[in-house]
Formats: structure tokens, C-alpha cells, sequence
């Protein structure tokens, strides 16, 4: 089982519903853009450049521009962009009760309704979810007046569409959760950004820092520390989409007490430093991606 991320809810507005959009350099490897986790919400994510390989619940596709992928509540994803052109994309991630449909919320969240995990760009209706998916995440994003109310309604829209388009079925998927993911997550979510050990985390939970961490070497085949450096690192990343913030305010805001260490690993991790990564956010504004997919 791997740890629950719920932190986004700190982005939510007068929606529960949070936006992010990235835009990689060309790389010349296989490049972690999205750490193995779960949460409660409803996650959607739109492929507007490059080539991607993405993982729910142990099923690996690869994506490009164009391509939809969706996240059930409670479902184990990670995402890899692949060598070439630099990827890029958008998405977001709300909590079901928004809909205001509790039927359908309770469903998806008990694994009683599952949904299809891909949409590629030549499918005949994928064009039309990725109009609305993009005006959903820019209506979020730039919030004119009455966003909320088109928000909640063009994703009403974009669920009957899947419905009508058997992207959305009846199954008996299980559950994600667990106690020990979310008694993690309570504390990692909180101090992720201070001075953490294996051995502070376990004495918290009431385990010996050896039992500790085998169970979570078991969990997500990294190490405690190996984790939280890459949760750092994501959330590091969404930092430097925002604007305002140096390299060094980032570094510490993470938790990395050096710069030159944070900018290390990340270029470890990611391929370029976060300067450069920064530049090209700047370079690719989120409001115009989706009109890099193909066909748009």
C-alpha cells in the first residue's frame, strides 16, 4: 500500500477542486514528473506535449499530446515522462462531493464504479472531454465571476459524457486505504517540510524505528528518506510554476536546508536545475498548453 497525498486541498478555493500544469525540458532519460501516491479526489490529467508513461493501479500506459488520463479516488498512480521532446501538461484533482451527487460520489469512492484509465486523442469523443477538461482547469485557474457555477457544470457535462461513452461501468474495484498510509500521511503532510527521520515518524506511530522501516521499504519499494526527498522535490516543483519565489525561499520552504543540495537533487531526479525548469514554465504559460494537443 503507498501513501496517501491529499495536500493539494491547501490549494483549494471557493471549490474543492486544485489546479497544477508543468512543462518539462527535453531530457535524454526516463524522468519521475509524478511520485507514486493515492488520494480521496477524482484526479484528471490532459498530455498537451511530449510522451509519458503512466501507472494506475499496476496498469502501465504510455500517453502523448492529446491523451486523457483519469484517477479514480484511492488509486495508486505514478507518471514517468519519456526522452525526447520535453512533456508537458495539466490537470486537477476535486473532491467528488462538489458535484453535489452523493450516489455517484459514495459509488466511486467505495470502488463500486470505476472508469476507463485513458482517452487517446484519435478516439472520436476525446476531443470534446479535452475542450471541456481544458476549460474546466482554466475557468479554476483564472477564476472570472460565476467560475464555480461553470465549473460545476461542465463537470457534470464531462461525466455524462462518460457515461454515455462507457468510459464509467460498474466493478467491484478495492480500496487503496490503509491505516498505516494514512497515519503516515497525517505526519508527513504536516512536517515534510522540517527535519524528519524514519526513527521521529515511527515513535510518533507507536513503531520501532526497524519495523518502521521495513513496513515501508515493503510499502514503496524506496527507503523512508528516499521518499520524502522525492515528496519534497514534487512539491518543489509546483513552487516553481507559481511566481514570487527565489530557487533559494523554495529550497528552504521544502525543507532542504542547503541550496546547492536541493538544486542537486533535483537535477538528479528531474534532468535540470530548478532554475532552468523555472525559466520554462515561464517560457510555457499553463493558459495556453491545451492548445498543443493534436487536433486542437
Amino acid at each position: 500500500m503507498n501513501m496517501l497525498d491529499n495536500s493539494f486541498q491547501s490549494r483549494y478555493n471557493r471549490l474543492p477542486i486544485a489546479t497544477y500544469a508543468i512543462a518539462d525540458l527535453p531530457h535524454p532519460g526516463r524522468t519521475l514528473f509524478c511520485h507514486r501516491h493515492y488520494h480521496k479526489e477524482f484526479e484528471v490529467l490532459a498530455v498537451t506535449g511530449g510522451n509519458c508513461e503512466f501507472t494506475v493501479d499496476s496498469a502501465t500506459c504510455e500517453g502523448g499530446p492529446g491523451d486523457l488520463f483519469f484517477v479514480p479516488p484511492y488509486s495508486i498512480h505514478e507518471g514517468y515522462s519519456l526522452p525526447g521532446e520535453g512533456f508537458s501538461y495539466f490537470s486537477f484533482a476535486f473532491d467528488l462531493s462538489l458535484l453535489k451527487e452523493n450516489e455517484f460520489a459514495h459509488l466511486f469512492e467505495g470502488g463500486h464504479l470505476d472508469i476507463k484509465r485513458v482517452f487517446r486523442s484519435a478516439e472520436p469523443v476525446c476531443g470534446e472531454l479535452f475542450h471541456i477538461i481544458r476549460s474546466i482547469y482554466q475557468q479554476s485557474e483564472g477564476h472570472p465571476e460565476y467560475w464555480d457555477f461553470v465549473v460545476r457544470g461542465q463537470l457534470l457535462h464531462l461525466f455524462g459524457l462518460l457515461w454515455q461513452n462507457r468510459g464509467i461501468f460498474l466493478t467491484e474495484r478495492r480500496s487503496q486505504g490503509s491505516g498505516f498510509g494514512l497515519d503516515v500521511l497525517d505526519i508527513l503532510s504536516k512536517t515534510y517540510d522540517q527535519r524528519l527521520t524514519s526513527a521521529d515518524v515511527a515513535v510518533q506511530l507507536g513503531y520501532t524505528q526497524s519495523y518502521f522501516c521495513r513496513k515501508f521499504k515493503e510499502t514503496f519499494s524506496l527507503s523512508f528518506q528516499q521518499y520524502l526527498s522525492q515528496y519534497r522535490l514534487s512539491k518543489a516543483r509546483l513552487f516553481l510554476t507559481q511566481e514570487g519565489r527565489t530557487v533559494g525561499e523554495i529550497a528552504e520552504k521544502v525543507g532542504f536546508n542547503s541550496a546547492s543540495f536541493f538544486i542537486r537533487q533535483f537535477h538528479e531526479l528531474y534532468g535540470c536545475t530548478p532554475g532552468q525548469f523555472q525559466k520554462n514554465q515561464a517560457a510555457h504559460p499553463a493558459g495556453s498548453q491545451g492548445d498543443r494537443q493534436k487536433g486542437a
